[in-house]
């Protein structure tokens, strides 16, 4: 411990931590980092004015006296930095738990069960509860609510917008089974009123995802955002082509989303951008689609060979189909590009490929 006989405490006051060591008080505001809260003139090294929180540098690692390493708590003068960091500890354990709650669910969704779905969507609606009450979110509306304008950090929203993406796929997932028996029905597009529950369900994952989209938005969280938008197109894909909902302009609004992950390649990367740019050709593949499902896909093809074995694209990927056996016999132009397309003998011209997308997007289609 430092020598204290010719220390002028009227210049550097003695603080007396719980443990009972001391300390000059310029000492324990190097150790503490009080500039990381407080404006402190360079001239005198007085303390002239608060930080703002949201730039401050301050970990939820508890502050601790340097000889014995024992927690500081209870001094007034570090009151704003020790609470700092009382709160993003708090904070720490509350995420771990949220996590930890987040993968547990996650995992629950994959094994794809009906019978789980009510206890999964529960339990993510206890969970979102769970986060909106989060240590800082409780100061942060404590702040916002009070006379005194004080910044807060903002608690981390990817938690938040992971469990409404998850919660979205769960309502996706129940209208798509029941889109599935619509396909096996053989019903008709035109068909009667949407049933309750499917109605419950729809309004339910619009609710959730534009819910999650605005919060990634105002938040900047553009990744996940991106990540809610596809969950949705998706949805909103399968929608458009069943005929139902048809008042909810399904296909221009998936389009919509679509657009603004493309806009954003430079930001979110090939990956997301690639996903996008398939759907959005899957989409515009959707007539053709239900060509292909109209020709007894289902019961058994009309034609010789594997449908799939018929359906080819010119070299813009533009589809187009080769009947009889499926194998070319004759060359001729693209309606929608001019390329060549077919072949000779059986022979498929060298620019021309198997329509593999269009092959994939109507297996999954099929029951």
């Amino acid at each position: 411990m430092n020598d204290y006989n010719n220390h002028d405490v009227s210049e550097d006051p003695i603080i007396v931590l719980p443990c009972g060591h001391f300390y000059a008080s310029s000492t324990l505001d190097g150790l503490l980092a009080m500039t990381e809260v407080y404006e402190i003139c360079p001239r005198t090294d007085e303390f002239i004015g608060l930080k703002n929180l949201l730039d401050s540098d301050v970990n939820e690692k508890p502050a601790v006296c340097p000889d014995c390493r024992a927690v500081i708590h209870s001094v007034r003068r570090y009151g704003r930095f020790l609470n700092l960091k009382g709160l993003r500890s708090l904070e720490r354990k509350h995420l771990f738990v949220v996590q930890s709650n987040l993968q547990a669910l996650q995992s629950l969704y994959e094994e794809k069960k009906i019978y789980r779905e009510p206890y999964l969507l529960k339990n993510l609606d206890d969970l979102e509860t769970f986060i909106m009450i989060s240590p800082m979110r409780k100061v942060k509306h404590a702040c916002l609510s009070s006379a005194h304008s004080m910044e807060v950090p903002s608690p981390p929203t990817i938690p938040l917008l992971a469990t409404l993406e998850l919660k979205g796929r769960v309502y996706s997932q129940q209208i798509e089974r029941f889109l599935k028996k619509d396909l096996m029905s053989g019903a008709s597009k035109s068909r009667e009123e949407t049933p309750p529950m499917v109605q419950e369900r729809f309004d339910a994952a619009i609710k959730t995802y534009r819910k999650g989209i605005s919060l990634a938005d105002e938040s900047e969280s553009t990744r996940s955002g991106a990540n809610l938008r596809l969950a949705f197109a998706s949805l909103l894909c399968r929608l458009s082509r069943s005929g139902r909902f048809p008042g909810y302009e399904c296909k221009e609004k998936a389009e919509l989303m679509m657009d603004w992950i493309i806009e954003k390649g430079n930001i979110l990367g090939n990956e997301l951008v690639s996903r996008a740019e398939t759907m959005k050709q899957q989409l515009d593949n959707s007539e053709i689609v239900d060509i292909v499902m109209a020709m007894n896909v289902i019961s058994g093809y009309n034609y010789g060979g594997s449908w799939s074995a018929h359906w080819f694209e010119c070299p813009n990927g533009h589809p187009y189909f080769i009947g009889e056996c499926g194998g070319a016999m004759q060359e001729s132009n693209c309606p929608e590009c001019g390329a060549r397309i077919g072949g000779r003998s059986h022979v498929l011209n060298e620019l021309n490929r198997p329509a593999e997308g269009l092959i994939s997007q109507v297996g999954a289609e099929l029951p």
